[in-house]
């Protein structure tokens, strides 16, 4: 008889799965930095307490589009600029760089500004959340520079 429930058992997991139902939620929104839409950029939601995560892209007018995990979710955007100067290649003998070779690394991270907020590169540090539910309205994330 517990042959014939476990067999059972393990007939109805396989039917049924074991992940469940996908209970993720598209949502919609918009990204603007300093008032103007944030093209180009890479937005991520972590739900679940950590456990869950979902990324997106905004098109040219800051819009986007994700499916993420219902519920309280910590939000992070990051842009990088594709003319940005590369870092330097290490050196492939294995070697210690030299001290001239370690100023020309300090002078190009001098030279390379940042062009995004970094505190929004982080969800811990964003400080941008969103209470995802189904049907909810599109939401509007707007982004301030740093200031100097």
């Amino acid at each position: 008889m517990n042959l014939l429930k476990s067999l059972w058992l393990v007939l109805l997991v396989a039917i049924v799965g074991c992940g469940g139902a996908d209970n993720r939620i598209t949502i919609t929104g918009e990204i603007t930095l300093d008032g103007q839409p944030l093209a180009d950029a890479t937005v991520s939601f972590t739900g679940n307490n950590g456990s869950s995560l979902a990324t997106s892209a905004t098109n040219s007018q800051g819009k986007f589009s994700i499916k993420t995990t219902p519920g309280m979710n910590k939000i992070a955007v990051a842009k990088f600029d594709p003319n940005a100067a590369p870092a330097p290649a290490p050196e492939e003998s294995g070697l210690s760089p030299t001290d001239d070779e370690l100023a020309k690394r300090a002078a190009v991270k001098a030279k390379a500004k940042p062009t995004f907020p970094q505190k929004y590169t982080n969800p811990n540090t964003s400080g941008l959340t969103a209470d995802v539910k189904a049907g909810m309205s599109p939401i509007s994330l707007g982004l301030m520079s740093e200031k100097k």
